[in-house]
C-alpha cells in the first residue's frame, strides 16, 4: 500500500478530492484509486459499486457494546430494548425517529419487529457497524445512508427488509396503504425515480387500494429502479 509521501503531486491531488466525495480514510481512497488506474470517477463509482472491496470495518469492543444496550435496556425484559429505550436512544444521538437514518439503523441491526431491538440484534449489529460508543453511530450510520445512492443492491436490501419491518404482525401478509406511502416516500424520495413514485401513490389513493403484497412492494422496485424502464414509461399512461 502506497503512503501520501510516495505519492506524486497529481495523486495527492486526486487522493484528496476522492475523501472529499467519499469520506473514506486515507488508505481507502489510496487503494481505491490506485485500482481505477487514479481516474477519479471510475474510483469513486467503483468504491460505490463494491462497498465489501473497500469497506474499513473497524474493530468495536463487545463489551462496550453491551454497556450500552444495558443503558437502554427495558426494565421488564433485560434481553430487549423496547420503544421507549429505542427514542431515548435516537434522542441521545440526535437521529430523528422518522428518518431513513432510524430506518437504516433498524435494517443494519436486522430488527425483527418495529419498536424493539433485542440483545442479539443490538450487539451482533453493532459490531458489524464497527460502533461501541453514542459518538460513532450517526456518522456511521450517515456513511451506509450515504452509500444507498450508489448501491442499488444494497438499496434494495434496505427496501426488502423495510416490508417485513412495517407489517403490523409477523402474519401480516400485506402492508396498509396508509404504512407503506410514508415508507415508500422514505426510501425513494429525492432519487432519480421521485416523480414516478408520486404518481403511484396517488393512482393507490385513488382506486381505494387498501393493501400492498410483497409481490407488488419488491416488483415495484425493481421496476422504478431499472433505468430501461424509466426511459420506456410513458408518463401519460395508467400504471396497472
Amino acid at each position: 500500500i502506497l503512503f501520501q509521501h510516495q505519492l506524486r503531486r497529481d495523486q495527492r491531488e486526486v487522493v484528496q478530492r476522492f475523501i472529499q466525495c467519499t469520506e473514506a480514510s486515507e488508505s481507502v481512497a489510496i487503494f481505491c484509486l490506485s485500482q481505477n488506474s487514479w481516474k477519479l470517477d471510475a474510483a469513486v463509482d467503483d468504491f460505490y459499486s463494491s462497498p465489501a472491496k473497500y469497506e474499513e470495518k473497524p474493530s468495536a469492543d463487545t463489551r462496550k457494546i453491551t454497556a450500552l444496550f444495558n443503558s437502554y435496556k427495558s426494565i421488564e425484559d433485560p434481553d430487549k430494548m423496547s420503544a421507549s429505550g429505542i427514542f431515548r436512544l435516537l434522542e441521545d444521538t440526535s437521529i430523528d425517529p422518522v428518518s431513513l437514518t432510524a430506518l437504516v439503523l433498524a435494517w443494519q441491526l436486522d430488527a425483527s419487529v418495529q419498536g424493539e431491538f433485542t440483545r442479539t440484534e443490538f450487539v451482533r449489529g453493532m459490531a458489524r457497524l464497527g460502533v461501541d460508543s453514542l459518538d460513532k453511530l450517526k456518522p456511521r450510520l450517515n456513511q451506509v445512508e450515504r452509500g444507498l445512492g450508489q448501491n442499488r443492491d444494497q438499496l434494495r436490501d434496505l427496501y426488502a427488509f423495510t416490508f417485513n419491518f412495517a407489517r403490523e404482525s409477523r402474519d401480516a401478509k400485506v402492508l396498509a396503504i396508509d404504512t407503506a406511502i410514508p415508507y415508500w416516500q422514505l426510501l425513494l424520495e429525492g432519487r432519480p425515480f421521485a416523480k414516478l413514485l408520486k404518481q403511484w401513490c396517488q393512482f393507490l389513493q385513488e382506486n381505494k387500494v387498501r393493501g400492498i403484497s410483497r409481490d407488488t412492494w419488491n416488483l415495484f422496485f425493481d421496476f422504478i429502479s431499472n433505468p430501461d424502464n424509466l426511459a420506456e414509461y410513458d408518463p401519460n399512461a395508467i400504471i396497472t
